[in-house]
């Protein structure tokens, strides 16, 4: 494989990993914004700056 190929992939995969993470966040503040209704705002905050990180990627 080319070598500069072989270094586009590796950044590809790892955006893709990052942006699994980011994906994980956002649903995990949307799960504690569900069941802490109290916090409701602070979490659904945090969801919607992880959504703006995956979309900006």
């Amino acid at each position: 494989m080319i070598p500069r190929y072989r270094l586009l992939a590796e950044r590809m995969r790892t955006e893709l990993q990052a942006l699994e993470t980011v994906v994980q966040r956002a649903e995990g503040a949307l799960i504690r914004a569900l069941h802490q209704p109290a916090d409701q705002d602070y979490f659904l905050s945090a969801a919607a700056l992880d959504l703006h990180s995956f979309y900006t990627g």
